[in-house]
């Protein structure tokens, strides 16, 4: 088995109709106003580039089994899960008991293989990459980073990428947010879904940080039990922030095959789409409620979750 191991030099680099703490509400209203670092190794045979002035190493494996990727970004490390493409049903299924207009119709998606971080970005990660922390929350570095605006996301993806494009034989790495349905697909487990209506349970205590639970602020990543995939916290602690503009009317007009939503009304034109409830949200956070912030939002309820898409020739055997 083919283990991947490449290392390269670093530059300085979101219960039924209830309202969000910052966001818009979710019920009919909000489709008119707006919308742990696991330690570890990589496996098998590794490419070894120097340090530069401006930054650590940072490389990237397979860990455990092919499903299971470590990026390492200098003495950090996190996790990144892979997620088997396969088709579901989208929006307001039967089990997401859900009532707002924005999440139906439930539709099928088919999305392509992708892996997703375990947890949200954490502070130390964003630190080791930006240099800074934003966060509000910030007395743990694993505390998933939060205070940060859809465009403070698209900076630290493009400074992770840019180590990667630099180096011709890899540039098919691509770091990104999730689009709404990547995010929802590994929300429901991929093709292991059980069909909860949370994200890895049907009581959302076992899960989720919420207003319910959380004592007003964000918690250490990994402190709820994961889903079917291995993945933590994709309800409550942060809303986490997707590449999709936000169009209450997506769902009618949805794409079949990885669809995104880059063309909206022009109401709409500066909101994106945040998913997964956040710490100072209300509780029935379920994984098919969908919401939106402006793109200069930023508060301690939001978030971000990487992707990262590896052409059939990084992918491990």
């Amino acid at each position: 088995m083919n283990k991947l191991a490449i290392l390269i030099p670093l530059l300085l680099v979101c219960m039924c109709c209830s309202l969000t703490s910052e966001g818009q509400s979710n019920s009919s209203a909000a489709a008119k106003a707006a919308p742990t670092a696991v330690a570890g190794k990589s496996h098998g045979e590794s490419q070894s580039l120097p340090a530069t002035a401006s930054g650590p190493k940072v490389s990237y494996g397979s860990l455990y089994d092919d499903h299971t990727l470590i990026i390492n970004i200098g003495d950090y490390n996190f996790l990144m899960q892979r997620v088997d493409s396969g088709a579901f049903n989208m929006g307001a299924t039967a089990e997401q008991c859900s009532t707002n207009p924005v999440e139906h119709p439930a539709h099928q998606v088919n999305v392509s293989t992708f892996y997703i971080g375990e947890t949200e970005v954490t502070q130390d990660i964003w630190i080791a990459v930006m240099g800074t922390n934003p966060s509000f929350f910030s007395s743990n570095m694993k505390h998933p980073v939060n205070n940060i605006t859809w465009d403070d996301s698209q900076q630290f993806v493009k400074r992770l990428n840019a180590l990667f494009a630099s180096n011709g034989d890899y540039k098919g790495i691509s770091f990104s947010l999730p689009t709404e349905a990547e995010w929802e697909f590994a929300a429901r487990g991929g093709i292991m879904s059980k069909g909860y209506r949370f994200a890895g349970s049907n009581n959302e205590g076992d899960v989720a940080w919420n207003n319910f639970n959380s004592e007003g602020t964000v918690h250490p990543v990994k402190g709820k039990l994961p889903n079917e995939l291995g993945i933590y916290d994709m309800n409550g602690n942060v809303w986490e922030w997707c590449i999709d503009l936000w169009n209450p009317n997506f769902y009618s007009e949805s794409p079949k095959s990885n669809p995104v939503c880059l063309n909206t009304q022009s109401q709409f034109s500066n909101y994106h789409v945040a998913r997964g409830n956040g710490a100072n949200s209300d509780s029935g956070g379920y994984i098919a409620w969908r919401n939106a912030y402006p793109i200069t939002s930023k508060s301690g309820n939001i978030g971000m979750r990487l992707v990262l898409h590896l052409d059939a020739s990084l992918q491990p055997d």
